[in-house]
């Protein structure tokens, strides 16, 4: 009787990006080529992952 792996072990085991920290299921179209490029070409920039967003305050003169 095989034991299943506990949660932490599969958190561990899911593949995740060489460029960021994110898994490469939650990238999208734009994320996986940025990313790809990132890691390729050795660069060293922040993600633009959705995982990784950051709401920002819209300034306004008006």
């Amino acid at each position: 009787m095989s034991e299943s792996p506990s949660p932490a072990s599969a958190v561990e085991s899911a593949a995740s990006c060489t460029a960021c920290p994110h898994s490469t299921d939650s990238h999208d179209a734009l994320g996986i080529r940025f990313c790809a490029v990132t890691s390729a070409r050795s660069l060293d920039r922040k993600c633009i992952c959705a995982g990784e967003q950051v709401s920002g305050q819209h300034y306004s003169r008006y």
